[in-house]
């Protein structure tokens, strides 16, 4: 699960409100805040856990997040959206 928190404190602050929570990670996105990930099953929980820790819970939803990435440009970028 993915619950989007915003601006107001530090990436220290919010890994630590976070773990407490329950949390699993914390992805800083600058000025926009913070994204807490967990597992879906604690999605709810962690998300009442952090407004009772005084954090200010935005989108809260459930979504997949790949384990690996790969970047991919040119030709092959090209046949790859064919498949679509």
């Amino acid at each position: 699960g993915v619950i989007r928190v915003g601006p107001g404190f530090t990436k220290t602050q919010m890994v630590e409100k976070a773990i407490d929570a329950g949390a699993d990670d914390v992805v800083g996105h600058g000025e926009e805040g913070f994204e807490i990930r967990t597992e879906p099953a604690a999605l709810h929980h962690v998300a009442v856990e952090l407004e009772n820790a005084g954090v200010k819970v935005g989108e809260q939803k459930w979504t997949y997040i790949p384990q690996t990435q790969v970047h991919v440009e040119g030709e092959n970028a090209k046949k790859l959206l064919k498949l679509n």
